[in-house]
Protein backbone atom coordinates (compact mmCIF):
# COMPACT_ATOMS: atom_id res chain seq x y z
CA UNK A 1 0.00 0.00 0.00
CA UNK A 2 1.51 3.16 -0.87
CA UNK A 3 1.08 6.33 1.09
CA UNK A 4 0.64 9.53 -0.21
CA UNK A 5 2.31 12.50 1.61
CA UNK A 6 1.06 16.24 0.65
CA UNK A 7 3.38 18.95 1.21
CA UNK A 8 2.12 22.50 1.72
CA UNK A 9 4.77 25.13 1.20
CA UNK A 10 3.10 28.28 2.83
CA UNK A 11 4.93 32.40 1.65
CA UNK A 12 5.24 34.36 4.86
CA UNK A 13 5.95 37.78 5.26
CA UNK A 14 6.75 38.37 8.86
CA UNK A 15 9.17 40.32 10.00
CA UNK A 16 12.49 38.48 11.93
CA UNK A 17 11.96 38.83 15.41
CA UNK A 18 15.92 38.85 15.87
CA UNK A 19 19.13 40.57 14.28
CA UNK A 20 20.65 38.33 11.59
CA UNK A 21 24.29 37.77 12.14
CA UNK A 22 25.22 37.11 8.97
CA UNK A 23 24.66 40.18 7.65
CA UNK A 24 27.42 42.09 8.17
CA UNK A 25 28.20 46.25 8.37
CA UNK A 26 28.66 46.52 4.82
CA UNK A 27 25.88 44.92 3.76
CA UNK A 28 23.62 46.64 5.97
CA UNK A 29 25.52 49.66 5.00
CA UNK A 30 24.04 49.35 1.45
CA UNK A 31 20.30 49.45 2.58
CA UNK A 32 20.92 52.48 5.24
CA UNK A 33 22.66 54.81 3.12
CA UNK A 34 19.86 55.73 0.32
CA UNK A 35 17.64 56.15 3.99
CA UNK A 36 20.43 58.55 5.59
CA UNK A 37 20.90 60.24 1.95
CA UNK A 38 17.76 61.01 1.61
CA UNK A 39 17.25 62.31 5.15
CA UNK A 40 20.66 62.98 7.23
CA UNK A 41 18.52 63.41 10.20
CA UNK A 42 16.41 60.67 10.35
CA UNK A 43 16.50 58.90 13.78
CA UNK A 44 18.27 55.10 14.41
CA UNK A 45 14.89 54.25 15.63
CA UNK A 46 12.98 55.51 12.39
CA UNK A 47 15.82 54.06 10.36
CA UNK A 48 15.22 50.77 12.26
CA UNK A 49 11.49 50.93 11.48
CA UNK A 50 11.73 52.11 7.36
CA UNK A 51 14.25 48.84 6.63
CA UNK A 52 11.47 46.75 8.62
CA UNK A 53 8.81 47.71 6.46
CA UNK A 54 10.75 47.78 3.21
CA UNK A 55 13.29 44.53 3.85
CA UNK A 56 11.55 42.88 6.32
CA UNK A 57 14.81 42.41 8.43
CA UNK A 58 14.56 43.33 12.37
CA UNK A 59 18.00 45.50 12.46
CA UNK A 60 19.39 45.92 16.45
CA UNK A 61 20.25 49.34 16.97
CA UNK A 62 23.70 49.30 17.05
CA UNK A 63 24.01 47.97 13.69
CA UNK A 64 22.01 50.98 12.65
CA UNK A 65 23.70 53.26 14.38
CA UNK A 66 27.00 51.89 13.03
CA UNK A 67 25.60 51.91 9.59
CA UNK A 68 24.34 55.52 9.46
CA UNK A 69 27.46 56.98 11.16
CA UNK A 70 29.26 55.01 8.48
CA UNK A 71 26.88 57.07 5.80
CA UNK A 72 27.52 60.46 7.13
CA UNK A 73 31.26 59.84 7.57
CA UNK A 74 31.38 59.30 3.82
CA UNK A 75 29.09 61.94 2.88
CA UNK A 76 29.87 64.75 5.14
CA UNK A 77 33.30 63.67 6.25
CA UNK A 78 34.53 61.74 9.12
CA UNK A 79 34.57 63.20 12.64
CA UNK A 80 37.77 63.37 13.72
CA UNK A 81 38.86 65.08 10.21
CA UNK A 82 36.76 67.72 10.57
CA UNK A 83 37.55 68.45 13.84
CA UNK A 84 41.08 68.82 12.48
CA UNK A 85 39.20 71.79 10.44
CA UNK A 86 38.60 73.86 13.72
CA UNK A 87 42.04 75.84 13.70
CA UNK A 88 40.99 76.91 10.38
CA UNK A 89 37.74 77.32 10.45
CA UNK A 90 38.29 80.16 13.67
CA UNK A 91 40.85 81.70 11.74
CA UNK A 92 38.36 82.23 9.00
CA UNK A 93 35.78 83.18 11.18
CA UNK A 94 38.58 85.70 12.34
CA UNK A 95 39.40 87.20 8.63
CA UNK A 96 35.93 87.60 7.73
CA UNK A 97 34.39 89.30 10.54
CA UNK A 98 36.28 92.69 11.44
CA UNK A 99 37.10 93.19 15.23
CA UNK A 100 35.92 89.78 16.21
CA UNK A 101 38.35 88.41 18.79
CA UNK A 102 39.20 84.42 18.38
CA UNK A 103 42.36 82.64 20.18
CA UNK A 104 43.31 79.12 20.47
CA UNK A 105 45.59 76.98 21.55
CA UNK A 106 46.48 73.66 20.09
CA UNK A 107 48.98 70.91 20.06
CA UNK A 108 50.00 68.48 17.91
CA UNK A 109 49.40 64.60 18.32
CA UNK A 110 51.65 62.30 19.17
CA UNK A 111 52.16 58.53 17.57
CA UNK A 112 54.93 56.37 18.41
CA UNK A 113 57.19 59.82 20.05
CA UNK A 114 56.67 61.51 16.21
CA UNK A 115 54.45 64.79 16.45
CA UNK A 116 51.33 64.01 13.36
CA UNK A 117 51.39 67.06 11.67
CA UNK A 118 47.53 66.26 10.50
CA UNK A 119 45.93 65.70 13.61
CA UNK A 120 45.65 68.25 16.26
CA UNK A 121 44.54 68.50 19.64
CA UNK A 122 42.50 71.67 20.39
CA UNK A 123 43.19 72.60 24.04
CA UNK A 124 41.09 75.64 24.46
CA UNK A 125 39.23 78.44 22.30
CA UNK A 126 37.92 82.17 23.29
CA UNK A 127 35.42 84.05 20.80
CA UNK A 128 33.84 87.23 20.66
CA UNK A 129 32.27 88.76 17.73
CA UNK A 130 32.80 92.05 16.93
CA UNK A 131 28.65 93.21 16.94
CA UNK A 132 28.52 92.01 20.18
CA UNK A 133 31.71 93.79 21.99
CA UNK A 134 30.25 97.03 20.69
CA UNK A 135 26.46 96.98 22.00
CA UNK A 136 28.29 96.09 25.30
CA UNK A 137 27.71 99.54 26.50
CA UNK A 138 23.53 99.09 26.06
CA UNK A 139 23.24 95.78 28.42
CA UNK A 140 22.58 95.68 31.36
CA UNK A 141 25.65 95.61 33.95
CA UNK A 142 25.04 91.88 34.95
CA UNK A 143 27.27 89.46 32.85
CA UNK A 144 26.17 85.95 33.57
CA UNK A 145 29.21 82.94 33.26
CA UNK A 146 27.85 79.45 32.18
CA UNK A 147 29.64 75.94 32.01
CA UNK A 148 28.60 72.66 30.83
CA UNK A 149 30.50 69.59 30.87
CA UNK A 150 31.96 68.01 27.25
CA UNK A 151 31.71 64.27 27.75
CA UNK A 152 32.27 61.05 25.68
CA UNK A 153 35.13 61.88 23.11
CA UNK A 154 36.15 65.13 24.01
CA UNK A 155 35.97 66.38 27.41
CA UNK A 156 36.54 69.64 28.82
CA UNK A 157 34.46 72.61 29.92
CA UNK A 158 31.97 74.92 27.57
CA UNK A 159 32.06 78.20 29.58
CA UNK A 160 29.45 81.06 27.85
CA UNK A 161 29.11 84.36 29.01
CA UNK A 162 25.94 85.36 28.66
CA UNK A 163 23.74 89.47 29.59
CA UNK A 164 20.47 91.22 28.70
CA UNK A 165 19.54 94.36 26.84
CA UNK A 166 17.50 96.39 28.34
CA UNK A 167 14.06 94.45 26.66
CA UNK A 168 15.41 91.44 28.43
CA UNK A 169 16.65 89.75 25.46
CA UNK A 170 19.50 87.56 26.40
CA UNK A 171 22.82 87.70 24.26
CA UNK A 172 25.95 85.26 23.92
CA UNK A 173 28.94 87.70 24.58
CA UNK A 174 32.01 84.95 24.50
CA UNK A 175 32.33 81.46 24.75
CA UNK A 176 35.69 79.20 25.38
CA UNK A 177 36.09 75.62 25.74
CA UNK A 178 38.89 74.77 28.66
CA UNK A 179 40.20 71.61 30.18
CA UNK A 180 38.21 72.32 33.21
CA UNK A 181 36.53 75.07 35.43
CA UNK A 182 40.04 75.69 37.68
CA UNK A 183 42.51 74.40 35.59
CA UNK A 184 45.07 76.93 35.02
CA UNK A 185 48.20 76.96 32.68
Amino acid sequence: MEKKIEVFHTCSSTVLSQDNVNLDLTQIFLVVSNLVKTNPSISIKNLIVEIQNRHDYSMSYKKAWKAKHKTLAMQFEDWEESYNHIPRWLQTLQESLLGTIVQYTIHLTVVDNVEDHSNYILDRVFRAFKFRIDDFNYYKPIVQVDDTFLTDKYHGTLLTTLTQDENRNIFLLALVIVEGETKVK
